[in-house]
């Protein structure tokens, strides 16, 4: 079923509309209603409809102020604006931003079963030309033989204008953002906060100078990756755009960013020293070996891959004497920001957790802890596994050292905490495989993935299969 919202300051149209037009014939339902703009702004951030009925003329946001704010923030919506008077201004301002459909009232049901058609065939293309991409990139670069860029979207019914060769740029942020005449690109939502877009090849520093002004408001990084010809490069030029995209998260500034060759002999080199003042249990040379790490990121030198590389290389530093407690470590970049504003408040933790785990926790303390909150952290685990849940939250909600939520899990389940809800969520997102229509990027969302890659990494770990190949095989 495809969902929809009916705005009008005028109730009997929105009731008019729910009951003449016969919906679940054209599989629509209608989910949400609202009387003035305001209200259907957020609803459309709330629900996030497939099809919106807005009136021209409503209190508080117009329908056309409506239709820009809501198109460019969630592009995937259609609009059908409806309107008491034949406004044709307003239909030619309409047509700019690419609405479906414009009615005058009172409203024909044909008028409006004829539009629900035209907007599922859309809405049914639009998905599968998004799921052929991703069936096409799901296997990466090893993954049947190249086929030309231009070739391969054509196959698919996409079509690229910008010559044989693309650049691969990734965009971090909750706006979507549609290029228009600016550049020739392909955009697709690979998560709910990311996007991937295929640009034109040009000049690194004239892209990046038509990318700057994006880097205002909600988008909060974005990075440019190496040029293709293949559609099988689009993976790994993805992995490289992906990383630089996420160097705000060692910066603090949103920008547009492009990794060069990154230096690794400093990084190693703290490791060692690391790994040695923990096994000496010496607290002051901890404290400046964190120290020194903050001027490691400081310098610009390393990015979010290293980041990521030095949380769980930490984390195992700090569960090494102990294995039988189990480890838990990080497994995505958006994991990763999702627990920790930016690099430094990340080592801020490990510090902090590793004074914590080295100046212990009596057998006493372990087990009030054991007896008075591990059912309390699984039934909140088992109602929230769709949510981003890490390791770090559970800590800072239930004021017990990570460590020993490990050794909880570990000794009690019998697997560590990410594996548990990675369990639950690949459980979870094969039931909506086998029982639903939702496209394999909306099941990943739904299940807690905020990256269809990821999800797809996983999913295949797990089962064997990937999400596309087991829908086939189970539905």
């Amino acid at each position: 079923m495809y969902s929809v919202i009916i705005a009008d300051d005028e109730k009997w149209v929105v009731e008019s509309l729910k009951i003449r037009v016969n919906w679940e014939e054209y599989d629509f339902q209608v989910i949400g209603q609202a009387y003035n703009g305001l209200q259907a702004l957020e609803l459309c951030q709330q629900l996030k409809p497939d099809l919106v009925f807005a009136d021209v003329r409503m209190p508080g946001m117009s329908g056309l102020e409506l239709i820009e704010k809501a198109s460019t923030a969630f592009p995937g919506i259609l609009f059908v604006l409806v309107s008491g008077y034949a406004e044709f201004e307003y239909v030619q301002k309409a047509l700019n931003y690419g609405v479906l459909g414009y009615c005058l009232k009172p409203v024909n049901p044909k008028e409006i079963e004829r539009l629900l058609e035209n907007a599922g065939n859309i809405i049914k293309r639009k998905t599968q030309k998004q799921l052929d991409l991703f069936r096409l990139l799901e296997d990466g670069p090893e993954g049947g033989e190249q086929l030309d860029l231009p070739g391969a979207l054509a196959e698919i019914g996409v079509e690229w204008k910008g010559g044989s060769q693309a650049v691969v740029v990734v965009f971090i942020g909750d706006k979507y953002i549609d290029f228009h005449e600016t550049l020739a690109a392909v955009s697709f939502k690979v998560g709910p906060h990311k996007t991937l877009h295929l640009l034109e090849d040009l000049d690194t520093s004239v892209l990046i100078g038509k990318l700057k002004p994006y880097t205002e408001g909600a988008v909060k990084g974005i990075g440019i990756g190496r040029s293709i010809t293949t559609i099988q490069e689009v993976y790994e030029a993805f992995e490289e755009a992906e990383i630089a995209a996420y160097h705000f998260y060692i910066t603090g500034r949103n920008d547009v960013y492009k990794i060069g060759t990154i230096k690794q002999n400093d990084l190693d080199h703290f490791f060692i020293k690391l790994a040695e003042v923990l096994q000496k249990k010496d607290m002051s040379s901890i404290e400046n070996a964190f120290i020194e790490s903050h001027t490691l990121f400081q310098n610009g030198e390393y990015n979010i891959r290293h980041a990521f590389r030095f949380f769980n290389t930490v984390i195992s530093f700090i569960f090494r004497q102990k294995p039988e407690q189990g480890e838990d470590y990080v497994y995505s970049f958006d994991q990763l920001i999702g627990s920790f504003s930016n690099v430094h408040s990340m080592i801020d933790y490990l510090k902090e957790l590793a004074v914590k785990s080295l100046q212990g926790m009596t057998d006493s303390m372990y087990k009030e802890v054991k007896n008075k909150t591990l059912k309390s952290i699984l039934h909140y685990v088992d109602d929230n596994f769709r949510k981003e849940i890490s390791i770090q939250y559970i800590s800072q909600k239930y004021y017990i050292n990570p460590k020993y939520i490990c050794q909880l899990f570990k000794k009690k389940v019998g697997k560590t905490f990410t594996q548990y809800i990675s369990d639950m969520r690949i459980s979870y997102a094969s039931e909506l495989l086998r029982e639903s229509d939702l496209s394999i990027g909306e099941i990943g969302v739904k299940c807690g993935f905020n990256d269809y890659f990821y999800f797809n990494k996983i999913f295949k770990k797990i089962t064997g299969f990937t999400p596309s190949q087991f829908r086939a095989n189970k539905k």
